[in-house]
């Protein structure tokens, strides 16, 4: 085995895994579906946020540092943060000064 399998193999498998837990302990749909698309920066889950676009921001956030992050990737093509009334320009970082948005994007989810 080399030192990368592993790693791959817990990449590949983890949504998989991730889905069968949580159907397994009766989550509801919405949050199974983050184990199955949140790595999927294409992803359209209609025209609301839901929890998936929310960790998909969050997921491109934590990884700006990140030296294996896709460089490839455009943010302005992920849908996620126009569904979240969030700017693909904007790193966590600056959002000290957005409180109220952060609150909206909460109530979303709550109410």
């Amino acid at each position: 085995m080399t030192a990368g399998l592993p790693d791959l193999l817990l990449k590949r498998l983890s949504p998989t895994v991730g889905q069968q837990i949580l159907e397994a302990w009766n989550f509801p749909s919405s949050l199974v579906a983050v184990t199955t698309h949140s790595s999927n920066f294409s992803y359209c889950g209609g025209s609301q946020a839901d929890y998936v676009d929310l960790v998909i921001v969050a997921r491109l956030q934590s990884e700006i540092d990140n030296a294996q992050s896709d460089d490839e990737l455009k943010w302005e093509h992920v849908q996620s943060f126009e569904k979240l009334g969030l700017s693909p320009d904007i790193e966590i970082i600056e959002l000290e000064g957005a409180r109220e948005e952060i609150t909206d994007v909460s109530d979303m989810f709550l109410h």
